[in-house]
């Protein structure tokens, strides 16, 4: 066991990731790029303290490092402060660690294997990619053009190469991907849920695709509306900005290159669309898919004893150490011993004293405030925020899901899912997403919730538009919203594709993200907000994808004539809170004038929550993830804000140590919601069921620092206000804004938490105590493990869900 070397069996259980890895192996069998950079589960164990220590001193070495400043700071003193803290302490050498070259060799063609569960079916779930290197590092027009040919040919089931193969049953889904920030970057185009014995059709359609493309030509205006689109995140504001800056520098320092050459990229949009009409696009497709002579291909096929082989092997190697020399034996038995005692050992004060601090002292004692107005618009509340700088105007309209039933909610969710992705009775789907491309920045329609004046037995559930825009171009909001909305054709042929792409979708975010899956579906033992998310999103949520999906045929017609209810009665000014940037008040007019008002009675929702404590699903991987948790009002205990101190200092001390450090899971942490839920999960755990015993003694924890006088809070409260308070890009602060409005939490309540924070000591813990030997003796629990994991869960009592493969 060990913590990467679980982090690392997590990642090998994404097949992407297993594709990935091959690939590299095929494209640079003669550099680094053939390795592993987290390391491979099946040798890691192999890798000595010694060899770790040499490698470390090797390339950790301020000889071999880039270093950037970023900010309004004096460069002298930042200079000084790098030498004499760092470049003092070591002699510089002369390292070159240039990567070679690989060259571009003969295409070849592997097979290799990925894990299913035994039960899960295997026909139509193999994959197939297609991978070449394709330009260098400082090949930017190319590598950007690239970018943009992406989303032109598989952007969506109406692209042309994406439509090629699903037209004729040859995939459920086809990506195109470039990885660069390398020195020689590479694409792959993948297809996905295929049989293996599909490979010549496969190969013979893109061959007959792509020269149909080459001879007649891209759609330009596809492309101009794609490289618009790139254009305007390019511009737009992100944050951190300081950190993405350098890392882009990276991309180009790296490898010889001029740092400062990827931060004036602007200049290639126009070249670009110059490039367009020159043929430019064409071409790049072409060498790609038609010059076969380097096209490496790759199919992986799922496997139902793949998982059963892993662990016999990982006994075997157990067993043969055991059955190795007495010396050998001891040899392991002493050094875990040692590693034991590492574990359990704190930091001095003497070496805690050479990190550096800040002290409280230095944090503000009032939080940013986010100002805004709420004015009427016909009738309609609407939030007016400050206009930006940057030209950009940002809009949301919130719509109420209040009178949905429980049981209608995943219903709900694929309906949003949808929009966007169908045609309406004006436009295909290429023509819609086009439009978005050239004329906006962005139009997305997600779900949300929100819990009101942090109550846990009630939320608001919305439907949210969020639409970004130049101020030049707002007026092409409206129509296209309108459009979406209300003229969406819900046909059963085009939806099918898209629900077995998000159900796909949904499998693999549970095998590489199964914390989040089971603290969602643990909140909705406690709270409405809880249930709502796991409905929408959650193992409920992809229940109803499956069980659509089976039996499809017998269901969408209800099903559609559902969506178009929801056409009729959702989008109505009755549900409607709208939201703008700036003095754009006309554009929230023109859109609440051209819908319906049909009667809506309130926007709060009450839901029924979910009642089994204890419950597993089972996944084909190699590592397992849980969450325990329950809500404080159970117990009589209000929500106070001094538990976010708390959960920090869960986080980084008590389940650090004893879940990540001791029990070698790759993360864990614990989160308190405002509505009194609280919660602790582990990420890629060996042992998650001892990681909810491990909850279970909290309490311990926290009544020891309580008593013990050296405590100090500083630390943690500073890293809660700082999580509390990031960065955050103009689009963000709006987000943020809009949400403390639906939560009514006031700047004045947010000074009171940030006081109460700021005044927390130690002795202000020994009153949670109680509250977390009480909470967490018996709490709700959630496993998603492997079946080695799930039989242990069996044995523990664990309700075993119905699998979603």
């Amino acid at each position: 066991s060990g913590v990467v070397l679980n982090e690392m069996k997590g990642a090998f259980s994404s097949v992407d990731e297993t594709i990935v890895d091959e690939l590299n192996r095929m494209l640079f069998p003669d550099n680094c790029y053939k390795y592993v950079s987290g390391g491979d589960p099946r040798y890691i164990t192999d890798l000595t303290y010694e060899k770790f220590i040499e490698t470390h001193q090797k390339f950790y070495h301020p000889s071999n490092a880039r270093i950037w400043v970023d900010g309004n700071l004096d460069i002298d003193e930042v200079l000084r402060f790098i030498h004499e803290e760092y470049f003092v302490n070591y002699q510089k050498e002369e390292m070159d660690f240039a990567i070679p070259m690989q060259k571009v060799l003969p295409a070849v063609h592997n097979r290799i294997s990925y894990e299913v569960s035994e039960n899960e079916p295997t026909e139509n779930r193999s994959h197939i990619s297609f991978a070449k290197i394709i330009s260098t590092y400082d090949s930017y027009v190319q590598n950007i053009a690239w970018s943009a040919l992406s989303s032109t040919l598989v952007a969506n089931n109406e692209s042309p190469l994406k439509k090629a193969i699903l037209d004729n049953n040859l995939g459920e889904d086809v990506d195109l991907d470039l990885y660069d920030g390398i020195q020689q970057p590479w694409l792959v185009l993948t297809i996905r849920n295929t049989d293996a014995d599909k490979y010549n059709a496969i190969r013979e359609t893109l061959r007959s695709a792509t020269s149909e493309l080459v001879k007649n030509g891209l759609d330009h205006e596809e492309l101009h509306a794609t490289i618009n689109q790139m254009e305007f995140r390019y511009r737009e504001s992100h944050e951190p900005a300081g950190l993405m800056y350098g890392q882009r520098a990276m991309d180009s320092w790296l490898y010889g290159g001029d740092p400062a050459e990827p931060l004036s990229n602007g200049k290639i949009f126009d070249i670009l669309r110059e490039k367009i009409e020159q043929g430019y696009f064409e071409e790049l497709l072409s060498s790609f898919l038609l010059d076969e002579e380097h096209l490496n291909s790759l199919t992986i096929v799922p496997s139902t004893t793949m998982g059963a082989e892993r662990i016999a092997d990982e006994k075997k190697r157990l067993a043969d150490i055991k059955a190795s020399s007495k010396e050998n034996v001891l040899k392991y038995i002493e050094q875990n011993k040692a590693l034991d005692l590492w574990q359990q050992s704190s930091d001095t004060k003497e070496q805690l004293a050479t990190l550096p601090k800040i002290h409280l002292s230095e944090i503000d004692e009032k939080p940013e405030d986010l100002p805004l107005q709420i004015e009427k618009v016909q009738s309609v509340k609407t939030l007016v925020h400050p206009a930006q700088e940057s030209g950009i105007v940002y809009l949301f309209f919130y719509f109420s899901l209040a009178g949905i039933t429980i049981k209608h909610l995943p219903a709900v969710g694929l309906f949003t899912d949808l929009l966007m992705n169908l045609p309406t009775t004006k436009k295909t789907v290429r023509e819609l997403q086009r439009a978005v491309r050239k004329d906006l920045g962005s139009l997305n329609i997600v779900t949300d919730v929100y819990s009101p004046d942090n109550r846990s037995d009630a939320c608001i559930p919305v439907l949210a538009i969020s639409c970004s825009v130049l101020e030049r171009n707002v007026d092409k909001v409206v129509p296209l919203i309108l459009e979406v909305i209300k003229d969406t054709k819900f046909t059963k042929e085009e939806i099918l594709p898209i629900l077995k792409q998000g159900n796909e979708g949904a499998r693999q975010s549970i095998i590489m993200n199964g914390h989040s899956f089971a603290m969602r579906r643990v909140s909705a033992h406690h709270s409405a907000e809880g249930v709502f998310r796991e409905y929408i999103g959650g193992y409920e949520n992809a229940l109803f994808s499956k069980k659509l999906e089976d039996n499809y045929d017998e269901m969408i017609d209800e099903i559609i004539n559902e969506f178009e209810m929801y056409q009729e009665v959702l989008f109505s000014k009755d549900r409607l809170i709208a939201s703008v940037t700036g003095n754009h008040l006309d554009v929230v007019e023109e859109f609440i004038a051209s819908i319906n008002r049909i009667e809506a009675q309130g926007n709060v929702v009450h839901y029924p929550l979910l009642q089994e404590p204890k419950e597993a699903l089972q996944i084909p991987a190699g590592i397992s993830y849980s969450a325990a948790g329950t809500n404080i009002k159970s117990f009589n205990f209000e929500y106070d804000p001094c538990l976010q101190v708390i959960a920090h200092l869960l986080t980084y001390d008590y389940l650090w140590t004893e879940v990540r450090v001791k029990g070698n899971a790759y993360g864990t942490g614990f989160s308190a919601n405002p509505n009194g839920n609280i919660a602790a999960y582990s990420y890629r755990d060996p042992s998650p069921l001892h990681s909810i015993e491990v909850y279970r003694d909290i309490y311990k924890r926290i009544k020891q620092l309580a008593e013990d006088e050296q405590t100090d809070l500083a630390g943690y409260i500073i890293g809660t206000i700082a999580a509390a308070e990031p960065l955050l890009a103009p689009a963000a602060k709006v987000r943020l804004a809009d949400i403390r409005y639906f939560r009514n939490t006031t700047y004045e309540n947010l000074c009171a938490a940030r006081k109460k924070i700021l005044s927390m000591t130690r002795e202000n813990l020994a009153r949670y105590v109680a509250l977390f030997e009480k909470a967490l003796q018996e709490p709700t629990s959630c496993i998603v493990a492997n079946a080695e994991t799930i039989e242990q869960c069996k044995e523990e009592g664990y309700t075993i869900l119905d699998p979603i493969s």
